[in-house]
């Protein structure tokens, strides 16, 4: 199978210059917003939002709006793709669908749950969760 690469660039992006994209059917309550918040400032930026410059050259974002969102005025990394505006819903509706549909090894989660590092209490709320859900 040949795959086009989509990616054109990761840049460093002031948050203000990207604009939630209108489709994102994606909401998020406060426990969420405040875990993602307390991860970030834990870890900080670990992975890059998803965005696409329109036809105007507006960066739209198609993934991490929650992150976005909380940065404020920060710069944040964004891999831009090339992709168009039909690709991007298609993006937009089964990112995380997608990556939601894996299983799970139950040894490798329960050394990763176990890991006796401090963290914080809603962090360590949702890895408490995760083995509860997972039978761990």
């Amino acid at each position: 199978m040949k795959l086009r690469n989509r990616v054109l660039e990761l840049l460093q992006v002031p948050v203000r210059e990207l604009v939630a994209n209108s489709k994102n059917w994606r909401t998020h309550s406060d426990r969420q917003r405040e875990t993602v918040k307390e991860f970030l400032e834990d870890v900080g930026f670990a992975d890059a939002l998803i965005a696409r410059k329109t036809e105007s050259g507006v960066l739209e974002l198609i993934d991490g709006h929650l992150r976005a969102d909380l940065m404020g005025e920060q710069t944040v990394p964004v891999l831009i793709l090339d992709v168009t505006e039909h690709e991007a819903d298609k993006l937009l509706a089964t990112l995380d669908p997608l990556t939601q549909m894996a299983d799970f090894d139950r040894v490798k989660l329960d050394d990763l749950l176990r890991d006796d590092e401090k963290r914080g209490e809603l962090i360590d709320a949702l890895c408490r969760e995760l083995a509860d859900n997972a039978g761990l």
